[in-house]
């Protein structure tokens, strides 16, 4: 066994030597412009097996650590077959930097170097930028912890978060309403500095909530304050209000909203019931409406009587079952909940126009012609011929399925609430 172990070992210190002169050879052939070594380096280490951790110590250990990435940026402005390449580069090398740097144990590392001169510190923010929104949890557990190692980490970490930006605002506004006074001040400072309008409607409910004390409060008023500033957002509007918009925004899939609109899933912030900051893996083809959704929600809570805020809910739940990818799942959705159909249903007609005029006016045929099934299923005729929407979509431009989806008895049985 200690033979066997030996060996691995050795094949993967010299894996790693491979990448390391595949690397420097790329980068130095790339300066010297002899592109057809350079191509030929590229190759071999797009080609080469190396676990990602020993990939980026080969390059975090070589002379170009600091500046490879302007090499790369302008060789894939070169010919085709050196762009090919340097993207293929590029390429395995964030790949390897997404896998090491999201590792829990990873994050702690680096963030125990904020602390350790200028050029650690440097190294570790930039590392913490790359992992993004999944440090946050590892940055709030030095937050709250009352030993002296962490307390000397703490200011560090605050001035961390503010140079990381728009990836940790959803993940510290999550966490914000489970904190204690102190932190509870820290990070509202924080989302105050980064400036994003996405943590309004959370400090708004740090505001609201009676139980907040008076120095928290004022924090997270100045916060507000901060953030409305150079947005066009009136600083009264309640958290209700907030959360609605920020709800529209979700639906309108603003790209702001979305860290990665390229992956296969995007991260849903929450507490669990230990109090612990956690996320679940959102399909991204269903990400904003199941934010929509929960956004939605909270403004409900805080206000009842809020019905477009419902109406929004309905329109995202039918258009999250309608784009949910065949085979994929969708983690927030309770297997105590049921059909939206049902909750549709359930809300009456006078929620259900809205839902209607949404999809006429974004020509969404699939949302309309479920919001038709619900109106059909509550609302009696003299109800639909007065509904203004229900006239629009008479005359509604795009007929697929008008044959099969006639609003009366067909609709009702084809969207039954208990589907």
């Amino acid at each position: 066994c200690i033979l066997t172990f030996a060996t691995a070992t050795m094949a993967q210190d010299e894996t790693q030597s491979k990448a390391k002169q595949y690397f420097e050879d790329l980068i130095h052939y790339s300066r010297v412009a002899r592109m057809d070594l350079a191509i030929a380096n590229g190759k071999a280490l797009v080609d080469l097996k190396v676990k990602p951790k020993a990939l980026l110590a080969a390059i975090e250990s070589g002379p170009y650590a600091q500046d490879y990435t302007q090499d790369l940026i302008r060789m894939e402005q070169m010919t085709a077959n050196v762009a090919e390449v340097a993207s293929a580069v590029e390429k395995k090398i964030n790949e390897a930097t997404i896998k090491v740097i999201r590792n829990p144990k990873r994050i702690r590392i680096e963030i125990a170097k904020l602390s350790q001169g200028m050029r650690a510190r440097g190294n570790a923010t930039r590392l913490l930028r790359n992992a993004g929104e999944y440090a946050v949890p590892q940055m709030l557990e030095v937050l709250i912890s009352v030993n002296d190692s962490a307390r000397s980490l703490q200011p560090y970490v605050l001035e961390t978060l503010v140079e990381m930006g728009r990836p940790v605002v959803i993940p510290l506004s999550e966490a914000l309403a489970t904190l204690g006074p102190v932190n509870q001040q820290n990070i509202a400072r924080v989302l105050g500095n980064i400036g994003y309008p996405a943590a309004l409607a959370y400090l708004k409910s740090l505001v609201e909530n009676p139980k907040t004390d008076d120095a928290t409060r004022g924090v997270a008023k100045l916060a507000i304050s901060r953030i409305v500033k150079n947005r066009n957002i009136a600083a009264n509007l309640s958290a209700a209000q907030l959360f609605y918009m920020l709800g529209e925004d979700y639906y309108a899939k603003q790209p702001s909203l979305i860290l990665h609109p390229d992956a296969s899933y995007n991260l849903r912030w929450m507490v669990n019931e230990r109090g612990n900051l956690t996320y679940q893996r959102i399909p991204t083809p269903i990400y904003c409406d199941v934010m929509a959704m929960q956004a939605a929600r909270r403004a409900l809570i805080r206000d009842n009587n809020m019905g477009n805020a419902l109406s929004l809910w309905i329109a995202a739940n039918f258009r999250r079952a309608n784009s949910l990818p065949a085979g994929a799942v969708d983690p927030s959705y309770g297997t105590r909940m049921r059909s939206p159909m049902f909750y549709a249903v359930l809300a009456g007609p006078s929620r259900v126009q809205p839902v209607l005029q949404r999809a006429l006016t974004d020509h969404d045929a699939r949302l309309a012609l479920d919001a038709i099934g619900a109106l059909s299923s509550t609302a009696g005729a003299a109800t639909l011929a007065d509904a203004q929407p229900m006239a629009e979509a008479l005359n509604y431009p795009d007929r697929r399925r008008s044959e099969e989806c006639r609003v009366g008895e067909e609709c009702r049985s084809r969207w039954s609430p208990e589907q």
